[in-house]
């Protein structure tokens, strides 16, 4: 599992790259054991889409506020989006 952040991990398997959203809780697992809870986001086939869809997450979380301004909204925009960046440029040469 990667965490790449606070709030998100990437899990895999076989077939895909899973985005989680950990909620920072524990829950109860099927075999009885207790674990940390994640919400799953979606599946993609490569790193870096999965990155892209993460963005994408960051970006709606961070608008969700009772009322923002369409300047403030840009630059919330602005900076997501490098952030985003940033962590594919980190993963692009290895894909």
């Amino acid at each position: 599992m990667i965490r790449v952040n606070n709030d998100y991990v990437v899990d895999t398997d076989p077939w895909n790259y899973i985005l989680r959203k950990d909620l920072h809780r524990k829950e109860k697992r099927r075999d009885g054991s207790e674990g940390d809870a994640y919400r799953t986001i979606g599946y993609f086939k490569a790193l870096s889409e999965a990155l892209e869809r993460l963005g994408e997450e960051i970006i709606k979380e961070r608008l969700s506020v009772p009322e923002i301004g369409l300047a403030e909204a840009c630059g919330v925009l602005r900076e997501c989006k490098e952030e985003i960046q940033a962590l594919k440029k980190t993963v692009e040469g290895i894909e």
